[in-house]
């Protein structure tokens, strides 16, 4: 077990003689040498999350990934990542909040990336286009304007262009053409919608132009319907 240096789970479902293990396991951590912690769907953060809290949190932890932090998670999301501080170099984090819309507002009083001082990679999972789920994102790229970014992941399922009309986008355009002008060396828009990539293209190319002008946008498909 001090051997392993990649953690990732999903799916996890308990039974009670699961719970009993987990909870003994959890009483008595190993002091791991990680590299990379993932977190996919439904994978229980906040038990594991605690877990990982009790032992010493290595330098070696650089890389993090939460697919989807559900409102629950959030508090425990976020001590476990101000626990990282500086270590932290890349984050993966995406949110679903259509259970709970109005932690879509407060999401950043339990998540803060500002200790996060040397984060050169941030990937933002957005699945919820509908401007009452988004404005965790400006908030969350708020937090981080004085953080060296060098790359930043918008991954997003886009159905139509028109989506992204928004106050909320506005937010984040306006993030994008002022901040990190200096360190960000490339933009990923990650596409899993189902909006054919010429399409796709355009309307990413109206939106942040300036990001067209800096040549620092990519356009990926990552839709498996479209090709």
């Amino acid at each position: 077990m001090p051997a392993l240096t990649r953690f990732s789970v999903d799916l996890i479902t308990w039974s009670f003689v699961d719970r009993f293990h987990i909870d003994r396991m959890m009483a008595d951590p190993p002091k791991l040498q990680l590299s990379v912690v993932e977190f996919i769907r439904f994978a229980d953060p906040v038990k594991f999350c605690s877990w990982l809290l009790r032992m010493p949190i290595q330098p070696t932890l650089q890389t993090v990934a939460f697919h989807w932090v559900m409102a629950e998670d959030a508090q425990m999301v976020g001590k476990f990542l101000a626990e990282l501080g500086p270590g932290l170099r890349s984050l993966r984090i995406g949110c679903r909040l259509d259970k709970d819309p109005e932690m879509a507002y407060s999401l950043n009083k339990h998540i803060d990336l500002s200790h996060n001082v040397e984060m050169h990679s941030l990937h933002l999972v957005i699945a919820d286009l509908q401007d009452y789920l988004m404005p965790w994102v400006p908030a969350i790229l708020s937090q981080v304007k004085h953080v060296p970014l060098r790359r930043l992941t918008l991954e997003v399922w886009l159905h139509n262009g028109l989506q992204l009309v928004s106050d909320v986008w506005d937010e984040i355009v306006a993030l994008l053409d002022n901040e990190w002008v200096d360190t960000m060396h490339e933009v990923v828009i990650m596409h899993r919608g189902d909006l054919c990539m010429k399409y796709t293209n355009a309307w990413w190319a109206w939106r942040i132009p300036s990001l067209v002008g800096r040549r620092i946008l990519r356009v990926q498909d990552r839709s498996p319907f479209l090709k």
